[in-house]
């Protein structure tokens, strides 16, 4: 099981080294902010396929082994943990600081959260099927020399994706909504960063229109909302937005689980 905050192995681990790890696809860092505020390191989670709850451990959960593992003998020039190093060391104690201080001045960790959610979509499954789409047609001789390699060019892409910081985001107005009220949670789900009520046909599509808007779940107390337009950087979350979201993540499609301190009805 691999810690999600050490540099010291981050900064020295090699393409070679710590093979065959359970591989967070949502770090347990940023699980940490749903869980239930009574049993530390615990969460509900809703199982989308079977419409049921469990209750589970944020080690457990989002997680695959190998799942960032180039294959053997390859010979990247970065390892998946050199590119998250930088979030995963860094975001658990912001995500204290901003909840200890009810979120003031969080706008001054506007473009940090922002990358941060592009680094949680970057690395997502979701991410990655879209990915081997591209090459669906490619044609190689052996099943398993053509996986190898769709897999190594998934994971080169999710490394250039976190590379480019805000990316597709950059010029977005970015708004906070938050609640104090842990049986009406913020809650969060495989692929975190979900796009709101658009009846565009794809993302891409959704993109280049002004009433799309994107949610980010920082933890279960606060969300950002991504517009093109401008309004209210902060406020409370409104009832018939939070009940939006909630129907929007534990509903999503392409997505095995959704993750929160409160089993919901």
């Amino acid at each position: 099981m691999r810690p999600t905050a050490n540099p010291e192995r981050i900064d020295t681990v090699t393409p070679q080294k710590a093979r065959n790890r359970l591989d967070h696809i949502l770090p347990q860092g940023y699980l940490e902010g749903f869980a239930i505020p009574s049993k530390e390191g615990r969460l509900w989670v809703f199982d989308i396929e079977r419409r049921s709850w469990f209750e589970s451990t944020t080690r457990s959960v989002a997680a695959e082994r190998a799942f960032y593992d180039y294959s053997e003998g390859s010979e990247p020039d970065a390892t998946a943990d050199q590119a998250f190093a930088e979030f995963e060391i860094n975001f658990p104690p912001l995500r204290r600081e901003l909840v200890a201080s009810k979120f003031l001045g969080w706008t001054k960790h506007r473009d940090f959260l922002v990358r941060y959610s592009q680094m949680l979509r970057a690395r997502s499954d979701l991410f990655r099927q879209e990915v081997l789409k591209q090459y669906s047609d490619f044609e190689m001789q052996g099943n398993a020399r053509r996986d190898a390699l769709f897999k190594n060019m998934s994971i080169t892409k999710m490394r250039t994706e976190i590379g480019r910081g805000a990316g597709e985001f950059a010029g977005w107005h970015w708004h906070l909504r938050s609640t104090e009220d842990v049986t009406k949670p913020v809650i969060t789900g495989d692929n975190a960063v979900a796009l709101i009520g658009s009846g565009h046909p794809s993302r891409e599509e959704a993109m280049k229109y002004q009433d799309t808007l994107f949610v980010f779940p920082i933890c279960w107390q606060a969300c950002l909302i991504g517009s093109r337009q401008e309004f209210d950087e902060t406020d409370i979350i409104q009832p018939t937005t939070l009940s939006h979201l909630h129907q929007l993540y534990l509903n999503e499609a392409a997505c095995r689980f959704a993750y929160s301190p409160q089993r919901l009805t």
